[in-house]
């Protein structure tokens, strides 16, 4: 219980008294009026701090969702685009062809049955033989064995060289020094009735190539 004093005679008096024993003058209830301006001020304040937090959490996803949007944006593959791609040269018969550490010239084309005058190599074709006289140089800084050459159809069919001659013999493994040109004819064993291309290797070493078209 408090003492409180009453407005009229200013003598203390029990809060919880309807009227003060003093002068009989009725007692005001300011206590209750302050509790309840305090709860209502407190749910106010309470509310005030619920709406902040509620409009900070939106924007919070709003940037997040923004910044995920942004991020997968970045992270889509592009398509490609044909037009940036590089084109390989195809060169054609006596032109001088520079590829990785050779250089190549074929000069002229021949189908024929007969691999070779030399009889340990003259065999009979599976196909048709295709002589191709070529023109190789070394143009590296080491010696090196001849690369292989391969024939190519229009279907992307690859077809292996048969043999690889020089004076009749047989320059397959052949190792040539820098600078050093060598004179020979590779031969094919393949159909007659296709079209075809050489596809010419830049060496063991070299990862490039280039073509010669035949037709």
């Amino acid at each position: 219980m408090a003492m409180i004093v009453c407005a009229e005679c200013k003598q203390e008096v029990s809060d919880k008294a309807e009227k003060c024993p003093n002068c009989g003058a009725p007692i005001a209830k300011k206590k209750s009026y302050i509790k309840g301006c305090g709860c209502a001020i407190l749910i106010f304040l309470l509310l005030g701090m619920l709406g902040s937090a509620a409009k900070k959490g939106n924007e919070h996803n709003n940037n997040s969702g923004t910044s995920n949007v942004v991020s997968n944006t970045e992270n889509i593959v592009k398509p490609i685009n044909v037009t940036e791609q590089k084109t390989q040269k195809v060169n054609k018969i006596g032109e001088t062809v520079s590829v990785g550490y050779w250089s190549y010239c074929i000069t002229n084309k021949k189908w024929t049955t007969n691999c070779s005058d030399n009889e340990f190599l003259n065999k009979k074709p599976d196909y048709m033989y295709l002589k191709l006289d070529l023109i190789i140089r070394n143009d590296g800084k080491d010696s090196s064995n001849l690369p292989p050459l391969k024939l190519v159809d229009s279907n992307g069919n690859e077809f292996d060289t048969k043999h690889l001659l020089g004076d009749d013999k047989d320059l397959t493994l052949a190792s040539v020094n820098p600078s050093l040109q060598k004179n020979g004819t590779v031969i094919f064993d393949v159909p007659q009735d296709r079209k075809y291309r050489v596809k010419l290797s830049g060496g063991y070493w070299s990862s490039d190539y280039t073509y010669v078209e035949l037709d």
